[in-house]
């Protein structure tokens, strides 16, 4: 209710552009839906301009005609949410080794070789990220053939297309909570700095 309150005091007097913070955080899922669905009636029926930042991409994905994605405040990457969907690729393999890191490392470097490979990343705890620009469900039986020639084991697999998470880990490299608490890291060094002058 606050939330609303908040939204519905903003717009009293009838302002042509509006902006909003983070309006669900914190709020159960049905709350959320409920918001979302209250800014975009706003934006339909009063054809009110709403500038929003989120950290929920499935909430920009929903909301907006455009998207920015920001990274230590350096704008990486903007445009409408299925261009920079499309941009990445077409389908995003994510794999899970069980071998030691450094025997996947040069694994991963094959697969960026192979055809029809976009581009293949390691990301923490031993995860790989593949983006294909095609027919992933056909590269998969070649990835694990090759992972068979090579000793390397692999725990688990994923398929799926391009979400806005993907495009987020394309532009920086790591997930927002990693983001998150990268600045959280930073604040806590400012602290421990000043407590030692």
């Amino acid at each position: 209710m606050r939330k609303r309150l908040d939204i519905a005091s903003a717009l009293i007097h009838e302002p042509k552009i509006l902006f909003l913070d983070e309006p669900t955080l914190g709020l159960d899922i049905q709350t959320r839906h409920a918001i979302w669905d209250y800014i975009i009636n706003l934006q339909k029926n009063l054809g009110i301009t709403i500038f929003l930042t989120t950290h929920y991409l499935e909430e920009a994905d929903k909301l907006c005609d455009r998207i920015a994605i920001i990274d230590q405040g350096e704008i990486k990457a903007m445009d409408k949410p299925g261009i920079l969907k499309s941009n990445i690729g077409g389908d995003v393999i994510t794999l899970t080794f069980e071998t030691k890191k450094e025997k996947t490392n040069s694994f991963i470097n094959l697969i960026g070789k192979m055809d029809n490979i976009k581009s293949a990343n390691v990301l923490k705890n031993n995860v790989c990220r593949i983006v294909v620009e095609k027919n992933g469900d056909q590269i998969i039986p070649i990835i694990f053939s090759l992972a068979q020639q090579e000793d390397i084991s692999i725990g688990s697999v994923r398929l799926k297309r391009p979400t806005l998470d993907d495009v987020y880990l394309s532009y920086t490299g790591k997930t927002i909570r990693e983001a998150e608490s990268t600045k959280e890291e930073t604040r806590k060094e400012r602290r421990m700095m000043r407590r030692t002058r």
